[in-house]
């Protein structure tokens, strides 16, 4: 179709070129053999192009064809043989003053006579003859044309024996032989002197400069023509009034053309006659253009013509009638301000937050925010945000919450790059760490997609959140360092209910390394990852395109460790069951390291563990007590107590076990023991164990029934075999 459009294109410009004939009628044939898109026949349109289509064979759809045509004002034929292609070039008269009409016509009776009949649908041309003697030929005279017109022929035959015949009507078009120019539009139809205007029309000169245009009798420029567009430039000392084509001493009808200085829409007679000011675009000044004011019933001398309190330029730009009195007192966006109040201050009544700082219009006006500035106060935190999450002084600057629009991104002090998406997952990573990395579902359910995170430690902590899930709060919290090479997570869950809520937490991370992801190392050493671990390592098989990495989930002496564990090739998840008491806040913390090789994957991931280097940096005292599955303090000697708790119960902070008796200090003063005295033999509970026994097979030493199963610990024992932690 592409191809039939540029041949189509290329016959109009042809026709229409300065080597056509000015008075013909340009006519085109397209034939097409199979099925495309339609035509395109704009070209054809402006120019007066009739486009007359033959359908060769069936692969076409005719009904293109034929709207085609009938756009044009030409014919459509199916082509079958010649006698095909000669119908319509016979349907199609060029300057014809008379048809001659022959009626074949015979009868087992004697014809008696023919009736003919030639009529255009608009009674123009509607002529009768009659003959009585064959053959029957009948000669019609037309009148002198302006246009083309379609003319229909009809006959009926009559006999002796009072029978009649109707012969099937034949339509024909007729075109005038000498057309005088003819325009159908001016663009633009108002302007003033030196505006340059396109006439469309028809039967124009060829040659530009053989064409004469005048405006209201002035004579102007002409820049370029055909015979169907002239360019011309409004003269000097043009009015108001009728602009004329004439080519070959025939004048085109005339077209009105406004002379409108101000460029509102009606020319200065039209203006003269309402009373406006020609000089000003807006007389009344109500924001509506003079020449807009009449289309939709506004007065253009006054500015609010339904005296609703609304200007009639609000009113039409805003969707209102400007006529309709009962407007200004409704509220339409449903954001506190009536649509007169959102025009006084300058907000969009159709949009209930027309600054977008996720504070309605009317909530800022209560609270003396400007609902036209998204951050009132300058301090770089939407309105909304101030007033409806952080609790801060939108009108105070120094308050301020600081965030970032998400997906953002960070970089380690090893440059690894952390980008952090809308749910805090890790899509990237440097050099394909990833493939969507630890991503959160609590009970099965999506963390959620947010635009902004808020940013703490001067920017290197995101805060995504809250999302409500299950009854609890939701947030995550990720940490990037400067001196240092991880990410930390914090999976903050708060319980803002009466009753305990027991969750399912799922990370689940998708590996860049692909088919050829290696477990390289894992805490056991057993080479298996498995909810025992506190970390695993794994690297693609040649150790030299995607990062080694290391993922930390868990410590030693921790109230919590995973429930599931489980790599699988590029797949890693990790499940926790996590219970979060009544008014009260959980977080479990994990980390991820990309490393250049597998030696600096192994020792970070150690450290990690141990809770070294920066990997606390920035935890209040509340988030250290609230995380679950590490011990989150500065412990040196990893014996369960934190260095400040073994200062001030005297013990080594680098020495698990300062007495020497084979329990941890942390143990011991967990179990009110005494971690400077060998008390292992002793046996607090009274259950038949020793301090020793109970330290060595995970048993409470302050509690005789360590399980709560109504059998004490040392009879399960020594007595009944059984397991007294389960």
């Amino acid at each position: 179709t592409e191809y039939q459009d540029r041949v189509l294109n290329s016959a109009v410009a042809q026709l229409l070129g300065p080597t056509a004939e000015r008075t013909a009628a340009p006519v085109t044939y397209v034939f097409v053999t199979q099925d495309s898109r339609s035509l395109n026949t704009d070209a054809a349109v402006a120019g007066g192009v009739l486009v007359n289509t033959v359908l060769v064979g069936p692969g076409f759809d005719a009904g293109r064809l034929q709207a085609a045509a009938q756009a044009t004002g030409g014919q459509f034929v199916t082509m079958r043989d010649a006698d095909d292609l000669q119908a319509l070039a016979d349907s199609v008269l060029v300057g014809a003053d008379a048809l001659r009409v022959t009626v074949e016509a015979d009868d087992d009776v004697a014809v008696r006579r023919v009736d003919g009949r030639v009529a255009t649908a608009d009674g123009a041309i509607d002529e009768i003859n009659v003959d009585t003697a064959a053959p029957y030929e009948m000669i019609f005279g037309l009148p002198a044309l302006v246009d083309a017109a379609e003319v229909t022929i009809t006959a009926t035959i009559r006999d002796f024996g009072d029978n009649e015949v109707a012969v099937d009507p034949v339509v024909v078009t007729v075109l005038p032989s000498n057309q005088a120019p003819q325009i159908l539009a001016l663009d633009p139809a108002l302007g003033v002197p030196g505006t340059v205007v396109t006439i469309r029309g028809r039967y124009f000169a060829p040659v530009a400069l053989d064409n004469t245009v005048t405006f209201n009798g002035v004579a102007a420029g002409i820049q370029s023509g055909t015979k169907s567009q002239l360019v011309v430039v409004v003269p000097d000392g043009a009015s108001t009034g009728d602009v004329v084509v004439t080519a070959d001493g025939q004048a085109s009808e005339p077209v009105r053309f406004g002379i409108d200085v101000d460029a509102d829409g009606l020319d200065d007679e039209e203006e003269a006659a309402l009373g406006t000011d020609p000089a000003v675009a807006d007389t009344d000044g109500d924001g509506l253009l003079d020449g807009a004011e009449g289309p939709v019933g506004a007065d253009p001398l006054d500015d609010d013509t339904d005296d609703d309190g609304l200007l009639d330029g609000f009113e039409v730009d805003n969707g209102f009638d400007p006529t309709a009195p009962l407007e200004a007192g409704v509220d339409t966006d449903n954001d506190g301000l009536t649509n007169l109040e959102e025009q006084q201050q300058g907000t969009d009544p159709n949009d209930d937050d027309s600054d977008d700082d996720l504070l309605l219009d009317g909530a800022e006006v209560i609270a003396t925010t400007d609902p036209l500035n998204p951050d009132s106060d300058g301090g770089g935190t939407l309105d909304g945000y101030e007033v409806n999450e952080d609790g801060t002084d939108p009108l105070d600057p120094g308050d301020d919450v600081p965030r970032v629009d998400l997906p953002t991104s960070l970089r380690d002090a090893n440059n690894f790059l952390w980008d952090v998406q809308r749910d805090g997952n890790i899509s990237n990573g440097s050099s394909d760490a990833y493939d969507g990395g630890l991503r959160l579902r609590v009970n099965g359910s999506g963390f959620g997609q947010f635009a902004v995170a808020i940013t703490e430690d001067a920017g290197r902590e995101l805060i995504i959140g809250p999302t409500e899930i299950n009854g609890l709060q939701a947030r995550r919290k990720i940490f990037v360092p400067e001196d240092d090479r991880f990410a930390r997570f914090l999976e903050v869950l708060s319980n803002p209910t009466a009753a305990p809520i027991q969750v399912t937490l799922l990370l689940d991370t998708n590996l860049g390394s692909d088919g050829s992801t290696e477990l390289v190392a894992e805490d056991s050493g057993d080479g298996v990852f498995g909810p025992e671990d506190d970390w695993l390592i794994t690297d693609d098989a040649d150790a030299g395109g995607d990062p080694s990495m290391a993922h930390v989930i868990g410590g030693p002496n921790a109230q919590i460790q995973a429930t599931t564990a489980v790599q699988d090739r590029d797949n890693i998840d990790v499940t926790y069951t996590v219970e979060v008491p009544a008014g009260e806040t959980v977080i479990v913390m994990h980390f991820a390291s990309q490393n250049s090789n597998r030696a600096d994957a192994i020792a970070q991931a150690q450290q990690l563990r141990a809770l070294g280097g920066s990997a606390l940096s920035g935890l209040s005292p509340d988030e250290q007590v609230q995380i679950v599955n590490f011990v989150a303090f500065i412990d040196s000697d990893l014996d369960g107590l934190p260095d400040a708790g073994e200062l001030a119960a005297g013990t080594d902070p680098n020495n698990p076990d300062t007495d020497g008796d084979g329990m941890s200090d942390g143990f011991e003063v967990d179990a009110g023991l005494d971690p400077l005295v060998d008390d292992a033999a002793g046996d607090l509970d009274g259950d038949g164990l020793t301090n020793g026994d109970e330290f060595a097979r995970g048993t409470n030493p302050a509690s005789a029934d360590s399980d709560g199963d109504g059998l004490e610990d040392g009879f399960e024992v020594n007595t009944s075999g059984t397991d007294p932690a389960l």
